[in-house]
């Protein structure tokens, strides 16, 4: 089922309203603290590596400070659970 979230928040990625933006990234806070390594593959991978690419979009382009602000909370919560998942 998480891969359902995960492409439900990935088709709203470019909503324009920045309150579904920072909605969306708290979502995606949400799933990647909830999947830990617990359930890791090489689909949730390939997916953290794109989310990985639109945080960094978002935190350079993203003309919503509060936005931007989430967005690199969120990056540095993927890179933390990416670099645990490889350790493992």
């Amino acid at each position: 089922m998480i891969k359902q979230l995960l492409d439900l928040l990935k088709s709203l990625q470019q909503h324009q309203n920045a309150g579904v933006r920072h909605a969306i990234i708290y979502a995606y806070a949400c799933t990647i603290v909830s999947i830990g390594n617990i359930c890791y593959d090489e689909y949730l991978q390939y997916y953290f590596i794109e989310l990985k690419q639109w945080l960094d979009y978002i935190i350079i382009k993203d003309t919503n400070t509060e936005v931007q602000s989430l967005a690199k909370s969120v990056r540095q919560i993927l890179l933390k659970t990416l670099q645990h998942i490889t350790d493992n």
